[in-house]
């Protein structure tokens, strides 16, 4: 059996396990090949899946594109999760992209993806979800995601915890490209606009990632995917300008 096809079945096996368990559970979809790849497996395993979809409003418009095509071809509902304030109200008010304005730190991490979390968490009622993250990727997935196979379990002060699993946690990225090509899994346009401007495969993202660690290379690139948001965020973090 060839790897691509032990791990499709083995995929689904690992989600319908967790639906046995919490069939509540929803999936976080970004928009990117994983997360497309755990969708596709999902609807396989699950009628009307739920889905969370983090508006971060720093995502290309390539992406809010593809989120609105799955839904129409793969007849799901997604459920568009936002936080208040917006994080690029925070980023903003924070002076970390102007000049001669007063800064204060905050964490992006939270800011982008613990506070969305925990909305979807409330919003479908639920501690336990679904996710597209690879061991692979980063020496800090592969730290939380190996012990576990897959399963990341988080306590809190107050007593309330989150479980998520990953079906794809030890995939590698060639087992991903396989089961794109095999199962025909449409993907966001803007991974073809990065390879066109020449970002290596494990760069390309869906959207623009503002850390404190952006080359003038990074962001002229992810404006040259989308124009329209690279001038949305020059205007509001005027340094941005000095990196293109």
């Amino acid at each position: 059996m060839r790897k691509s096809e032990h791990s499709q079945a083995e995929g689904c096996q690992r989600i319908e396990a967790w639906l046995d368990k919490h069939p509540e559970a929803f999936l976080t979809f970004s928009g990117g090949k994983d997360s497309t790849v755990v969708l596709h497996m999902l609807k396989q395993v699950q009628d009307n899946p739920k889905i969370a979809f983090f508006d971060t409003g720093l995502l290309y418009h390539q992406t809010y594109s593809f989120m609105k095509q799955i839904q129409r071809r793969w007849n799901v509902q997604i459920a568009s999760i936002t936080t208040d304030p917006p994080p690029l109200d925070v980023i903003e008010a924070s002076g970390i992209w102007e000049h001669g304005v007063d800064k204060f730190n905050f964490d992006m991490k939270k800011l982008l993806i613990d506070n969305y979390l925990e909305a979807a968490h409330e919003h479908f009622d639920t501690p336990y979800s679904i996710y597209g993250l690879r061991a692979e990727e980063s020496a800090g997935r592969k730290y939380a995601l190996t012990p576990g196979k897959g399963v990341v379990s988080k306590g809190y002060k107050d007593g309330k915890h989150t479980e998520s699993m990953s079906p794809i946690w030890d995939w590698s990225s060639q087992d991903i490209n396989a089961y794109i090509i095999e199962h025909k899994v449409p993907l966001n346009s803007a991974y073809k606009k990065l390879r066109e401007l020449g970002v290596p495969s494990n760069k390309r993202r869906t959207g623009v990632a503002l850390s404190d660690g952006i080359h003038i290379g990074d962001w002229a690139l992810n404006y040259e995917v989308d124009p329209s948001l690279g001038k949305l965020l020059e205007s509001r973090l005027p340094l941005l300008r000095d990196f293109r």
